[in-house]
This record gives structure tokens, sequence and C-alpha cells, in this order.
């Protein structure tokens, strides 16, 4: 059994799990709000001063690693970094800090990854993955990327109101209307927006992993988003489950998971905490991994 960490730097957060492979015992999660697509400017680059700080905090994730035991790590990033004109200043600054190379996920590959964390192989299953630039849809033979995530939607749609909700919805589904049918009865939603939404179903502010899935209708979902619409943002941080760092975007990530629902004919779905870096950390010893690790210890 080997101690392994991956690190996946997304459009709102960047985030490490580090697990004793291939069980997943003993994990550790941490998540930093860095909200890297809204650091690109209006030409499309992140400016010096953001490569400075991600390249820091990448130092930090990566020396805790070490400290932690891990044996080997990957390190990946997604649709911010994706959208980056000058996304190669970024990979040349934390290579210079760390020795780690910055493997720059397609959005393909991002939903792959995300594919294999979610759901139990002895099934068949669909996936959604809502993040906060973009969205992928994947299942055993399918793997497709969207343009539209819980921040994306946040700039476009600023949802206050029961009437922005439905405006957020619509924009959303321009991008699901004419998405392929999946036909799958068992679908898993993971992301941000899933871990919150599970915590509000269950009511807990409990952030630990996730002990089991939790099955959300899109009844339910239709409620959260009117409660959390109605509530002025700086209270919807007393509603139990949402933490105070996704009162502004969590209303959008709830409408984009409303109009990939509707646009699939999905009634239910299960959210969970296997996302894309339990996918990654699933790909360790693999040639043709998507994620490539390197020993450090």
């Amino acid at each position: 059994m080997k101690k392994l960490a991956a690190i996946i730097i997304g459009s709102n957060s960047t985030r490490m799990l580090v697990a004793d492979m291939p069980l997943f015992l003993r994990p550790h999660m941490e998540r930093h709000e860095t909200r890297l697509l809204s650091s690109l400017n209006s030409e499309g680059y992140l400016s010096a001063h953001t490569i400075e700080d991600m390249a820091q905090l990448i130092l930090k994730l990566y020396n805790k690693a070490k400290n932690l035991g891990v044996h080997a790590i990957c390190l990946a990033a997604t649709s911010a970094t994706r959208d980056a004109k000058n996304a190669y200043e970024l990979i040349k600054a934390i290579k210079e800090k760390t020795g780690l190379c910055l493997k720059t996920l397609s959005g393909e590959e991002e939903a792959r990854l995300s594919y294999i964390g979610a759901g139990d192989e002895n099934e068949p299953y669909a996936m959604i993955d809502i993040g906060g630039g973009s969205t992928e849809i994947a299942c055993e033979n399918k793997s497709l990327s969207f343009q539209m995530g819980a921040l994306r939607l946040y700039n476009m749609h600023d949802v206050t109101s029961v009437k922005s909700t439905e405006e957020a919805i619509d924009e959303a589904k321009r991008v699901f209307v004419n998405c392929d049918n999946f036909n799958f009865d068992k679908w898993y939603f993971v992301g941000g927006t899933a871990s919150v939404i599970a915590r509000m179903y269950i009511k807990s502010d409990d952030y630990s992993l996730l002990k089991s899935d939790v099955k959300i209708s899109i009844d339910y979902a239709k409620e959260a988003l009117k409660q959390l619409a109605t509530t002025p943002k700086e209270k919807r941080s007393n509603i139990i489950g949402v933490p105070h760092d996704r009162v502004d975007i969590l209303p959008t990530g709830i409408a984009v998971l409303i109009a990939a629902m509707e646009c699939l004919n999905i009634p239910h779905i299960y959210a969970s905490d296997r996302n894309n870096l339990f996918g990654a950390l699933k790909q360790y010893g693999m040639d043709s991994g998507i994620v490539k690790f390197v020993n450090i210890q």
C-alpha cells in the first residue's frame, strides 16, 4: 500500500487529496478557494501576481504532501487553465518552484477522471461534474465537456430572485439542449456544488468525506435553488450545509444542475464526494494514464 497525492487546479478552487492506495485509506483532503477563472483579464491572461500566488500555493501543498509521507504525486489543471492564453507561464512558475509538471487536462480528460472517480465499476452509470468553469458529462464510452460552470454562469447571471433563477437555468440549457441522450438509470453528481447540496439535504455542516452518497431529486434541487435565491447573500451561510465561500456561486451551480437534469431527463441523481481527485489517484501505475505521477520520497 502506498500513500499518494493528487492536486487539481480548478476554475473555482484548488484541491488536494492524499490517501493510502489502492483502498483510499486515511484520506486527507484540502481545498483552497482560488477563483482562477475570475482572475483572467478581459483578454484571457493571468496576471503575474495570480501566477505567483498559485505557484506558492502548489509549493505549500507539495510540501504538505511530503510531510504526510506521500510516495508519489500528480498535478493537473482544468477549465480556467485551458482558457488562459498564458497558461505556459503558470506551468513554468510551478515547475521552477516545485519541480512538478502541471498537466492541463482537456475537457474530455477531465470528464474521464471524474467518471473514474465517481462510481462503482460493477454497475453501469453516468456522471455529471459541475465545476467552476465547465461541466463534464460521461459514461463508460463517452466523455463530453461543456463551457458552463457555477462561476462562469455567475459571471453572466447573479441569482438573487426567483425570476433570475429561471434566467440562469435557461442560459445553462442553451449549452445542454443538444446533448446526446445517455439513457442511464444511475447517475452520479460530483464537484463543489454536489458536495454542498448533499450537505444541505442531510442538514450537516460537516465537510469530512461523505460516508454515503446522497440521493437528490430534481424537485429538491429546485427547492434548494429557490431558498438560496430568496435569501440575501450575506445570510446564505446561515443555511445548514452552505459554506461562506460559496454563497455567491452555489445558486448558479444548482441552476446548471437543474438545466442538465431537465435536458437529460434525469429525475434524481446521487451526489458524491468522489470526484476527479479520486479518479486521478486510481490512475497510479497506469502507463497510459491521463495523469502522470512522480516519486517524491
